[in-house]
Formats: structure tokens, C-alpha cells, sequence
């Protein structure tokens, strides 16, 4: 299917744009392709969202294993009081 034959599809069944912002981002893929960074800047950026995702990674599982040890103290607790032991 062609892109005006799914603009034509997408007009009538969609009120709202998504064929205009999907033209919009295909016109500037080449621009994107064809941009020259500097080979430092793209290593500081990896480097930083690297050490941004690790830290983020930590986090998760440091608060997966919070959540595991509260709900594990609160079935004793409940589990102590339906059996009256306190």
C-alpha cells in the first residue's frame, strides 16, 4: 500500500493526524541520516546514558527487593493475627 493510498485511508478513518506526523517524520529521517556529530559527543552521550541506565537498573531491583521483604513482613504479621498468636 502506498503512502497516499493509507493518507487516503487514514483521512477517512483518523481525525487525528497520525498520516501527517508519520509524512513529517519521514521527510526528515534523511536530515537526521545525513548529520555529522562529532565521534566524542556520541561517546559522552552513550557514556552518560550507560551509566544512566546501570543507575536506574540498581534502583529497580534495590526497590523489588524492598517491596519482597514488606510484603513478606506483612503475610507474618496477618498470618500471627488470623491464627491468634498475639
Amino acid at each position: 500500500m502506498t503512502l497516499q493510498a493509507l493518507s487516503r485511508h487514514g483521512a477517512q478513518a483518523d481525525g487525528h493526524g497520525w498520516i501527517q506526523a508519520a509524512r513529517t517524520v519521514i521527510e526528515f529521517l534523511p536530515f537526521f541520516a545525513a548529520s555529522k556529530l562529532p565521534a566524542e559527543a556520541t561517546i559522552n552521550r552513550m557514556t552518560l546514558a550507560w551509566l544512566g541506565i546501570r543507575i536506574l537498573e540498581v534502583m529497580f531491583f534495590a526497590g523489588l527487593a524492598g517491596s519482597t521483604i514488606v510484603v513478606l513482613i506483612s503475610f507474618v504479621e496477618d498470618a500471627k493475627e488470623l491464627f491468634g498468636e498475639e
